[in-house]
């Protein structure tokens, strides 16, 4: 058997071929091989430590958050996550601030490697391997004072943006994607059947991790939020950008930033006219970034 040689692109992620046909990658070849898929380790967390997926519930963080700092007594919270799910942790420690008083964080940076290996689906290929570079993030919220010398420290927030609440709050379901909260199925007969809600609550971020790269307005990195447009109004227009308010109340974590009000930039505004008059009423596909939630693919109401 041939000895491994090394993937010079971005391997497949599929793990397994699906039944009855081979995967296709996208590159010549690859429909040959297969990930091999890795033992999991057993991780061993500290009490105060939050693990964070691109699939797990910011809600149920935060309940683990109340239940570090009230029931364990834990002076801070360590929040950690790799790859994708950077953003939600970023999210998380957002939250945290706001509904916890006094809370110093550190946020670390820093990047670890994968080696993938993929064995082949034919005699005569030999093994492939990939070492790919995943980010890795640490936010400490600590009641303690931490080092304000580092370069990843925030001070609290200001108290009045902090809205604290008990635990038993912190564990009540928010109603973000499928069957809860505010979903279309209900009310106003708008409902698609199966009451898929609005899909708000994926993550957004805020911090010095992303500020540090230069970008502003328009051109921070950005996630769609929300499978439909959504109605809304012109609060204020200055001129290139301007606020905006839904018609209806946004369940969204982001949504506390900005008084609720939803960023638009001329960019983001279709057709030739690009100035929007205070009292248009609108229609726009609603988006998060690092400073909390903006419109896109906006168009003004006839």
């Amino acid at each position: 058997e041939g000895q491994g040689i090394d993937l010079p692109h971005t391997p497949p992620t599929s793990a397994e071929p699906v039944a009855g046909r081979q995967p296709h990658f996208g590159r010549p070849g690859m429909d040959k091989y297969r990930r091999v898929e890795k033992v999991k380790e057993a991780l061993v967390k500290d009490d105060d430590e939050i693990r964070v997926t691109s699939m797990g519930s910011v809600s149920a963080y935060v309940s683990r958050a109340a239940t570090v700092f009230k029931e364990l007594e834990k002076s801070q919270v360590v929040i950690k996550a790799t790859g994708n799910a950077l953003t939600k942790a970023v999210t998380l420690a957002e939250v945290i601030k706001r509904r916890f008083k006094d809370l110093h964080q550190i946020t670390t940076l820093s990047t670890t490697e994968i080696v993938d290996e993929y064995e082949p689906l034919e005699e005569g290929l030999d093994k492939v391997t990939d070492t790919r570079t995943v980010s890795v993030i640490e936010i400490k919220l600590s009641k303690e004072a931490l080092d304000t010398s580092d370069k990843g420290y925030q001070a609290p927030i200001d108290e009045s943006l902090v809205k604290e609440v008990d635990a038993e709050a912190l564990t009540k379901p928010r109603g973000r994607g499928r069957g809860g909260g505010k979903g279309r199925g209900k009310g106003k007969g708008k409902g698609k059947g199966k009451g898929k809600g609005k899909g708000w609550g994926k993550g957004w971020g805020c911090g010095w991790m992303w500020q540090s790269e230069g970008a502003s307005g328009p051109d921070l990195p950005r996630e769609r939020v929300g499978e439909e447009k959504i109605k809304g109004s012109v609060l204020e227009w200055k001129e290139a950008y301007g606020w905006l308010k839904t018609e209806e109340e946004i369940d969204h974590p982001a949504a506390q930033l900005r008084d609720g009000r939803v960023y638009i930039h001329q960019k983001d505004v279709v057709g030739e006219e690009k100035s929007l008059q205070p009292g248009a009423q609108v229609r726009f596909y609603l988006y998060e970034d690092p400073s909390g939630l903006g419109a896109e693919e906006l168009e003004v109401e006839s």
